[in-house]
């Protein structure tokens, strides 16, 4: 299963006006050893549009992941709209896909990651603006180090 989850555990019922607020994951150790199942998203904030959550303040910081079996499915750490918010300085080695942000996305701040996957490393997509992405390594030969789409003029993605 997952690591942490957030969110709801359906995303397609729908619900309108949630918010959760000022929720912080830091300093946490997962480790995924050889024999264990494919692994799901380690660290999920789990929504979409049509369960109507977003994920306000929410820290995800000096996290670190290590996976010694199967890539595992989806990304690693896979947070979705989240805003004000930031993910700093976080491991993730031995996986698929490393860290994705993602869904209405507005003036967070992702920096000082590091990602050794096999697949994609970093993804950041569907912006509203004011995003910050700097100082995030790769580790290895992903398939693609990153993937972005939808951003707007005030995002600063360094790649």
């Amino acid at each position: 299963g997952h690591g942490v989850r957030i969110g709801t555990p359906n995303n397609s019922i729908k619900t309108t006006g949630n918010v959760f607020e000022d929720l912080v994951i830091k300093n946490n150790r997962l480790h995924i050893e050889a024999t264990a199942p494919q692994p799901s998203q380690m660290i999920f904030a789990n929504t979409t549009a049509t369960a109507g959550i977003i994920f306000n303040g929410l820290i995800v910081s000096g996290n670190k992941i290590e996976n010694e079996g199967p890539g595992g499915k989806g990304y690693a750490i896979d947070l979705r709209r989240i805003q004000k918010s930031l993910v700093a300085d976080n491991t993730v080695k031995g996986v698929t896909s490393g860290i994705s942000l993602s869904g209405e996305l507005l003036s967070n701040e992702l920096r000082n990651n590091v990602v050794e996957a096999s697949e994609v490393a970093y993804r950041f997509e569907g912006s509203l603006g004011g995003n910050r992405a700097a100082n995030n390594r790769i580790v290895g030969k992903p398939r693609q180090g990153w993937m972005s789409s939808n951003l707007k003029a005030s995002d600063a993605v360094e790649q």
